[in-house]
């Protein structure tokens, strides 16, 4: 038995995940806040360094978060070119082109989620 999967679960998946990466850019620009309040705190140089770093890790976290949704929203154009068609379920390369984003949402949110605790950790060391 073949599973079908619909353009509308695809859709709904994208909405879902398009909703997750908008609040991590909410959550990206407080955590840069943050950064900059313990910046301006410290003159240690070890500590500054470690700084630069979540700065660092920051905007590339916020790279990552923006290349996924652009890669969200390339999906979902090449679902609506699928769907005029009168072909309400996805063929094997798009589902596979999901399967990858899906991939990546999942590597992602693991990977926010560590820096995030990482980032708690040595703040409440050094406030």
């Amino acid at each position: 038995m073949v599973d079908v999967i619909y353009n509308s679960d695809l859709h709904f998946e994208h909405t879902l995940w398009t909703s997750e990466l908008t609040f991590w850019e909410g959550e990206l620009k407080s955590l840069e806040n943050k950064l900059k309040e313990l910046i301006s705190h410290w003159t240690d140089k070890e500590v500054l360094a470690k700084l630069e770093h979540y700065k660092d890790v920051f905007t590339l976290q916020s790279d990552v978060v923006r290349d996924i949704k652009k890669s969200i929203k390339q999906h979902e154009i090449n679902i609506l070119d699928h769907t005029p068609n009168g072909h309400e379920s996805m063929d094997i390369p798009r589902v596979k082109e999901h399967l990858k984003l899906r991939s990546k949402m999942e590597t992602q949110r693991e990977a926010y989620g560590n820096l995030k605790k990482e980032f708690f950790q040595f703040s409440s060391e050094y406030l």
